[in-house]
């Protein structure tokens, strides 16, 4: 890796000891048969549990999850901003702008379905620059 300087080394580093803590291939074909209890109980049985925890009170089944995950995700995101240094970190930012617009499609359709506003802001994923 010469010419690469040591805190682009670390960035990566640490991105392949998160993706060694994904879910293997093999789980998603196992959830191919399960139920969507089955399906919460086994994603709250990985990274996903202090998600899955929090958030259990609130939301049920589906809702669960998708919630679960996309906020797991946010703080991922989150983390990896943290460390990232110079111009790769403005590349990240940028990629992330996209939560952004999905966060303002989350809120105008919940506008549109006359959500409460706690409910919308429930579901939005902090994860843009707008968080």
């Amino acid at each position: 890796m010469r010419g690469i300087s040591a805190p682009y080394i670390y960035v990566c580093t640490r991105m392949r000891v998160r993706k060694a803590k994904l879910l293997p291939r093999e789980e998603y074909m196992r959830m191919l048969n399960m139920s969507i209890s089955e399906i919460t109980r086994i994603i709250g049985e990985t990274e996903y549990k202090q998600e899955i925890d929090e958030l259990g009170t609130t939301f049920r089944g589906i809702d669960l999850i998708e919630v679960a995950l996309s906020w797991n995700l946010a703080k991922e995101y989150q983390k990896i901003q943290k460390i990232t240094p110079g111009n790769l970190k403005q590349f990240t930012q940028s990629y992330l702008r996209r939560w952004d617009i999905q966060n303002i499609l989350t809120i105008l359709r919940g506008k549109m379905h006359g959500e409460r506003a706690g409910k919308i802001k429930e579901i939005l994923v902090p994860a843009g620059s707008l968080d």
